[in-house]
């Protein structure tokens, strides 16, 4: 497959998305009441807002992080052997 026809299926693959992203809005705006979805979009802001909170509390609470300990060293390169006469 040569460049043009890998960018053009590339293309094609997001205007698809594009287009279900948009069916799925659309159906969603005729299932789902506007007030409906105003509650939904509340209760996922304080949902995160929550998990956020909890987050920050959990790390004012932890222990100061300790410096990452060092490597140990590489033990000394073993000496190649002796050639030894045929």
């Amino acid at each position: 497959m040569n460049c043009n026809a890998s960018h053009d299926a590339a293309e094609h693959i997001r205007q698809a998305g594009e287009h279900l992203h948009q069916a799925a809005r659309t159906w969603s705006d005729h299932l789902i009441a506007p007030d409906v979805r105003a509650h939904l979009r509340s209760a996922a802001r304080s949902v995160l807002q929550a998990g956020i909170a909890a987050l920050d509390a959990r790390e004012a609470k932890a222990p100061p992080a300790e410096p990452p300990a060092e490597p140990p060293a590489e033990p000394p390169a073993a000496e190649p052997a002796a050639a030894q006469p045929a």
